[in-house]
């Protein structure tokens, strides 16, 4: 009897407080650029008396302040086998725009003949991460060293949801003037009586970028085969404000003389 009773003892036992696992190892807290995603890394637990586990809380996401950026936060407690847990562990990895868009596509420089207008090519925009636009800086012109002649220039830059700009870029066009200025109109050759005396009709001119005007060249005489008779040429051209010249024209006017015979029936002189 005595025996049982010495088996059923139980001793006084010391005061103990249980002790919970530990936890640890989860990733650093990180920023990353969209459109990249989150990478999480777990903790691990481990307990000094029996097994433990890693419990997942929550895995919450917070919006930023544009399109497609935002903070994602995951936490985790550690428990053992016994019930006792572990204070929270959590991973932050914040998700930011930071990267400028891509712009191209615009127009190429060129160089085009007055009077055209300039065309130009509007540049397009892209994002890796949400939506972009194209925003012309400006729109200039500079004179050339003539009239209707200028330089045009356009400059563009991108702009994403979030703020970030690209650089410029920019198309120029050169509008300038090679093209010579017509001329015509010049009275047509002729032949006159003497005495008469040469009447000459100028030509005119035109240019399709700028005035233009006639430049009388050459007025020249030759004589001919008898007194009285001669040739004489007056020749021209055009030249516009840019220094283009067109090719020469030329009027001539021949002056002609009486020609006599002795009719021997009248006893008189005939002329033709």
């Amino acid at each position: 009897m005595r025996e049982h009773q010495r088996h059923r003892c139980i001793r006084p036992s010391r005061s103990r407080t249980p002790h919970a696992p530990t936890i640890g190892g989860q990733g650093s807290d990180a920023t990353i650029e969209c459109p990249a995603s989150p990478s999480f890394t777990s903790p691990t637990s481990s307990d000094t008396c029996n097994t433990s586990s890693v419990v997942e809380d929550s895995d919450t996401s917070t919006a930023g302040t544009c399109d497609g950026t935002y903070t994602r936060t995951k936490t985790w407690h550690a428990v053992d086998n016994c019930g006792n847990t572990s204070g929270t562990v959590h991973q932050t990895i914040t998700v930011a725009d930071t990267t400028a868009p891509t712009i191209g596509g615009q127009g190429s420089d060129a160089t085009i003949e007055c009077p055209a207008s300039p065309s130009f090519t509007s540049p397009t925009s892209s994002d890796t991460c949400n939506t972009s636009s194209v925003v012309e800086d400006s729109d200039t012109s500079t004179a050339g060293t003539c009239d209707g002649t200028y330089t045009r220039t356009k400059t563009w830059h991108a702009v994403d949801n979030c703020g970030n700009t690209s650089g410029t870029v920019h198309q120029t066009i050169t509008v300038e003037d090679t093209t010579a200025p017509s001329i015509g109109g010049q009275g047509s050759d002729a032949t006159i009586e003497c005495p008469a005396s040469p009447s000459f009709t100028s030509p005119t001119s035109s240019d399709t970028c700028n005035t233009s005007s006639v430049v009388e060249d050459s007025d020249t005489s030759a004589a001919g085969t008898c007194e009285g008779t001669y040739t004489r040429t007056k020749t021209w051209h055009a030249v516009d404000n840019c220094g283009n010249t067109s090719g020469t024209v030329s009027s001539d006017h021949h002056g002609r003389g009486h020609h006599s015979a002795f009719d021997r029936r009248s006893g008189q002189r005939r002329y033709d």
